[in-house]
């Protein structure tokens, strides 16, 4: 018998998908340009299981 399993993503979004989300002392100022940010945040959750990570271009850098 075949399984189907949901494959699970994560959105990386620099500073956060809140508005207010840069403003947490533990946000790193430079989140929306910082490659290691995205790297150590895509590599924590494939560590967790997470099966791909999203990251669009344009969000927060103009």
């Amino acid at each position: 018998m075949s399984r189907n399993h949901i494959k699970l993503g994560i959105m990386l979004q620099g500073p956060g998908g809140h508005m207010n989300s840069w403003r947490h002392p533990s946000g790193p100022a430079d989140a929306s340009v910082n490659f290691g940010f995205y790297r150590t945040t895509a590599l924590t959750a494939e560590a967790n299981g997470i099966a791909f990570a999203f990251v669009a271009d344009g969000l927060y850098i103009k």
